[in-house]
């Protein structure tokens, strides 16, 4: 998913990014889902909370792995 609106952000956090996009769903939801898909090495979100720029809080794609990304080519052609 591409970054979404950060004109009023300056910092941000892959987790409060996560939690924006999927607000019906708990941060320790969240949290234990990242980690099965980073210990499927479909991902490689382990800094979860660390505060970056906004823009780069916002943009997730850079954390899925080769692996991951031959998996949603799959998925989308099945």
């Amino acid at each position: 998913m591409p970054p979404g609106d950060i004109r009023n952000m300056i910092t941000g956090s892959p987790s409060g990014t996560l939690q924006k996009r999927l607000p019906e769903m708990s941060s320790a939801r969240i949290a234990d889902l990242v980690s099965q898909l980073n210990d499927m090495r479909l991902t490689n979100l382990s800094t979860m909370n660390v505060m970056m720029t906004a823009h780069g809080a916002e943009d997730l794609r850079n954390t899925i792995t080769g692996y991951g990304r031959r998996f949603i080519n799959y998925l989308g052609d099945a």
